[in-house]
């Protein structure tokens, strides 16, 4: 999560700001970045205000999943 947090920092002023942009409380968002629970609906807004494209969705809210498949690509 913490490319995530590093976009939104960079994309919005606030994460407050980000929050309100996709349509949850700021509470939540802190929940969500902390424990990397995300709704499919949310990360479709916040993949959309963030701009990122559908080839990166992975590496900003699965990085567990990523890194493990590159650590399986590695040993095999």
């Amino acid at each position: 999560m913490e490319d995530l947090k590093k976009k939104i920092d960079e994309k919005f002023e606030t994460r407050a700001a980000f929050a309100k942009a996709i349509g949850v409380d700021p509470s939540v968002l802190s929940r969500m970045l902390t424990s990397g629970n995300w709704k499919a609906d949310r990360i479709e807004k916040a993949v959309t205000v963030l701009s990122i494209p559908a080839d990166e969705i992975p590496l900003y809210f699965f990085p567990h999943t990523v890194a493990n498949n590159a650590t399986e690509s590695v040993k095999t």
